[in-house]
């Protein structure tokens, strides 16, 4: 049985692999988005995140066959952890041929665009956030249910599809895995923690949305969150453009640090402050880093991360420029 199970998951994870062979935007198209809509239609009529309770009763069931295979007679016990060893394996296994199925291919066929950059873009483009983030500021911010019922709404008003979006009932976990959010493909579930600062709670509630409705990536996640949470001026649209403000002087840092640390200086206090607040929650990897590094790997996606975000609004800043 132990052999079996390991030939098993060998098959799911070289499987996995070759899921990268196919065209990336065929599967989206044909698989991915309809299964994820699918699940998330299931789950949306539930107003709590299933994907909490499964996860705890995954959890509690590999925990309890661990304990029956470690309190076996010590003849027996060798083989009994060896057992259990290849069933954790095909389960492993298991998961990563269902994340390549039903999410990988969404993050691989968006690609971020290429338009004209360098130091002075840059810094333009980083000059008219800061602009845009001192007008709106507002420390009015919306509890974790009224962020989630806004978010869906725009991002409804930005698509033209509702997501759904849950705060987690146990943010703890989240938290302890430094995680503000994730998007459960399992479930077809946004989850977002409701603990967040005001400040975070908005932008995270919808890049977590935007997920859910198929952008699979984190830098178009992040930028369909942005364009709507622009639909509502207060909180919301404060929040995104805080974060895109900390994503564009990020990136005219690694040009020009003078030019990054000069906006900074030009923001009022408040401002300046939570944009200090949000690069303190991104600069500490929490412990899913590597796992979430291998997956990438593991999937074929690209290196498509959040503060790639910055090629979408630098597009848009090029096509105001010339409109």
């Amino acid at each position: 049985m132990t052999v079996r199970r390991l030939k098993w998951a060998l098959g799911m994870a070289l499987a996995a692999c070759a899921v990268q062979l196919a065209p990336a935007h065929w599967l989206a198209r044909v698989l991915c988005a309809p299964l994820q809509r699918w699940l998330a239609a299931l789950s949306a009529g539930v107003p709590f995140p299933l994907a909490e309770p499964l996860c705890l009763c995954l959890g509690l069931a590999g925990a309890a066959a661990l304990a029956r295979a470690l309190l076996r007679p010590a003849g027996g016990r060798l083989a009994a952890l060896g057992r259990y060893a290849s069933g954790l394996a095909v389960f492993l296994a298991f998961l990563l041929l269902s994340y390549a199925l039903l999410w990988a291919p969404l993050a691989r066929a968006q690609v971020p665009p290429s338009p004209e950059s360098g130091p002075q873009r840059y810094r333009a483009l980083a000059q008219s956030l800061a602009a845009q983030a001192q007008a709106l500021w507002t420390d009015d911010f919306p509890d974790a249910a009224q962020t989630a019922a806004q978010a869906a709404r725009l991002l409804l008003e930005e698509t033209g599809r509702l997501p759904t979006i849950k705060a987690a009932r146990y943010p703890e976990v989240l938290k302890a895995l430094n995680l503000a959010g994730l998007c459960f493909p399992w479930t077809g579930e946004a989850i977002f923690r409701g603990d967040l600062s005001g400040l975070s709670l908005p932008f995270v509630a919808a890049h977590e949305g935007a997920h859910q409705l198929g952008y699979g990536s984190e830098s178009q996640a992040s930028y369909v969150a942005y364009r709507a949470c622009l639909r509502q001026k207060g909180a919301m649209a404060y929040s995104a453009t805080a974060y895109m403000l900390y994503y564009a002087l990020e990136t005219l840092g690694g040009w020009d640090q003078a030019a990054k640390l000069e906006i900074l200086e030009s923001l009022s206090p408040k401002v300046r402050a939570d944009v200090a607040a949000i690069a303190a929650s991104q600069s500490t990897p929490g412990p899913l880093a590597g796992a979430a590094q291998v997956f990438a790997q593991a999937t074929g996606m690209r290196d498509n991360g959040y503060g790639q975000v910055v090629a979408y609004l630098m597009a848009d800043f090029a096509a105001a420029e010339t409109g």
